[in-house]
């Protein structure tokens, strides 16, 4: 289905504004997922901001794991309000042109900032890596109410 088609089409039938106000009707709609194949380069995103890699209070804060296999293993269970990712940046290496995540995760009820590195991160663990955002996002979406995310 072409989308810019249909919304020619709506826009001939019943203008301009009033195609705006049923799209505007249709923003409420919540946990509307859209599943999309993932690639390396799609989640390799170029922030305008950066996050630390370490925790200035804390040199024992901070976790590195080879792969995210790894780091699945120790945190795939762990309650998602006292570990919560609030940010990641996924990179790619200019020698090598491997990937390395960095996930970023706050323990609310501690106060501790924990930067983690995982050292290689390749396409087939896209899936698994979506699969654990999701409740984070939850979270942080929940976390942010009243206000629309």
């Amino acid at each position: 289905m072409n989308v810019q088609k249909v919304l020619k089409e709506m826009i001939a039938e019943f203008g301009e504004d009033k195609v705006r106000e049923m799209i505007n009707d249709l923003k409420p709609i919540k946990n509307l997922e859209v599943e999309m194949d993932f690639k390396l380069e799609d989640l390799s995103v170029g922030h305008d901001y950066y996050c630390s890699d370490s925790n200035f209070h804390s040199n024992d804060a901070s976790a590195r794991f080879e792969t995210f296999a790894d780091f699945y293993e120790e945190f795939n269970s762990a309650d998602v309000d006292m570990n919560l990712v609030f940010r990641w940046d996924l990179h790619q290496r200019e020698e090598s042109k491997r990937y390395y995540l960095e996930i970023f995760m706050i323990h609310q009820r501690k106060g501790i900032f924990s930067p983690i590195h995982i050292a290689y991160f390749d396409e087939k663990d896209i899936p698994l890596f979506v699969e654990y955002l999701k409740p984070h996002i939850k979270t942080m979406k929940n976390i942010w109410k009243p206000f629309e995310l």
